[in-house]
C-alpha cells in the first residue's frame, strides 16, 4: 500500500479559517470532499459550529448512519428503489438520514417505500439558484423549483403524506461558488463575473427569504435552510451574514496558484472523491511531483501528498478514496 500522510496541523489551521467565515453559521460537511471516517470524525469535535453531514450518495449516507454519525442530508435526489428503502430501514433503527426531494414524483416514490417500510421520512426540498439574462443562463441546472408557486404543490403534497415531512429547505449557487473571478489577463472577464456574482447574490438572498416565507404561511417550522457553498469568493458579500439561512456546506478556500511572485500563500486540503487504482495513484503521484517542482521553480512551495483513508467511506458498490492536496502556510 502506499504510504498515507495527513498534515494535521494545517487541517487544523483549515477548521479554524472555516469557523472564522461561518461567521457563527453552521457548517454542514460534505462528505464527497472528505473520504474518510477518522478525518470527518475529527472535524465535527473540532468545533461546535460544525453540525451535520451532506452526503454524496443514500447508500453512503447508511453507512455513515451505520457508523454512529447524525443528521444526515444526501445531497441528491434519490430515485432508486432500493436505495430509498436501505435508508427506511436504517431510519427504523433509528437513524437521522434526510432525503433530497424536487418534484411530486421524488415525494410520491419516497412515500411509498417509506409506506411499506412503516416509517416516516424526512425530506429537504432543493430549490434553483441560478439566475437567467437575456441569452445567459448563469448557474446550473437542477432544480426545477424556481419560484414559490412552483414549490407550492410539493409542498401541500409532502404534507398531504403521513410518511413523509418536510425538514429543510437547499440551494446550490455554483454560478457563485464555482466559477473563477481571478483569471490573470482576463481583467474584463474578471469585471464581468464579478459583476454578475453581486448581482446574483441579491437575487438568490430574497428568493431564498420568499421560500422561506412561503413555508411560513402552511405553519411549517424548518429544521434547517442550507446555503451550498463550494468556494466562498473574498471580494464579495459576506453570505455568512445573511439571514435566510442556518447552515452552510462545503464552505472551503479558493485554489492558490503558483506565481513567480513568492511563495504560496494560502493553506487549503482539496478533496477528489472518485475512485483510485493503483496505475491511476501512480500517474496521479507523478503529476502532483511534478506540480511540486513547478512551484518550487517559481519560487513557490506546494507539498503534495496523497491520503488514502484507513477506513474509506463506502459509496454505492465501490469504496472511495481520496487525493489531497495539501498547500502549506507561509
Amino acid at each position: 500500500m502506499p504510504f498515507a500522510y495527513l498534515d494535521l496541523d494545517l487541517l487544523d489551521h483549515n477548521i479554524r479559517q472555516v469557523v472564522n467565515r461561518a461567521a457563527e453559521k453552521r457548517v454542514r460537511l460534505a462528505s464527497k470532499s472528505l473520504r474518510s471516517v477518522a478525518i470527518i470524525r475529527r472535524i465535527l469535535a473540532a468545533n461546535s459550529c460544525f453540525q451535520g453531514i451532506m452526503c454524496y450518495t443514500a447508500l453512503e449516507a447508511v453507512y455513515l448512519a451505520s457508523q454512529g454519525f447524525t443528521d444526515l442530508l444526501v445531497g441528491y435526489p434519490v430515485w432508486n428503489a432500493q436505495d430509498i428503502a436501505a435508508v427506511a430501514q436504517a431510519t427504523a433503527t433509528g437513524a437521522q438520514i434526510t432525503l433530497m426531494v424536487d418534484s411530486l414524483e421524488h415525494v410520491e416514490q419516497i412515500e411509498g417505500i417509506a409506506r411499506q417500510h412503516g416509517v416516516r421520512l424526512p425530506v429537504c426540498l432543493e430549490i434553483d439558484m441560478s439566475m437567467d439574462l437575456p441569452g445567459l443562463h448563469f448557474g446550473v441546472w437542477r432544480s426545477p423549483l424556481r419560484t414559490p408557486e412552483q414549490a407550492r404543490p410539493v409542498i401541500e403534497r409532502i404534507m398531504a403524506s403521513p410518511h413523509v415531512w418536510l425538514d429543510g429547505l437547499m440551494g446550490y449557487e455554483a454560478q457563485i461558488a464555482g466559477v473563477g473571478d481571478n483569471f490573470p489577463g482576463r481583467a474584463a472577464k474578471n469585471a464581468v463575473t464579478l459583476g454578475l456574482k453581486r448581482r446574483s447574490i441579491r437575487e438568490v438572498a430574497q428568493r431564498r427569504a420568499a421560500f422561506v416565507e412561503l413555508v411560513k404561511t402552511y405553519g411549517l417550522a424548518l429544521r434547517f435552510v442550507t446555503l451550498r457553498l463550494g468556494v466562498t469568493p473574498q471580494r464579495l458579500l459576506n453570505v455568512a451574514a445573511q439571514k435566510t439561512f442556518s447552515a452552510l456546506t462545503e464552505l472551503r478556500e479558493k485554489e492558490a496558484r503558483p506565481s513567480s511572485r513568492g511563495p504560496c500563500h494560502h493553506s487549503q486540503l482539496l478533496g477528489s472523491s472518485h475512485p483510485i487504482s493503483p496505475d491511476t495513484f501512480v500517474r496521479l503521484w507523478f503529476a502532483y511531483a511534478m506540480q511540486c517542482v513547478l512551484c518550487a521553480r517559481s519560487g513557490g512551495l506546494w507539498h503534495t501528498v496523497v491520503f488514502l483513508p484507513a477506513e474509506p467511506i463506502y459509496c454505492g458498490t465501490r469504496k472511495h478514496y481520496s487525493v489531497f492536496k495539501v498547500l502549506p502556510r507561509v
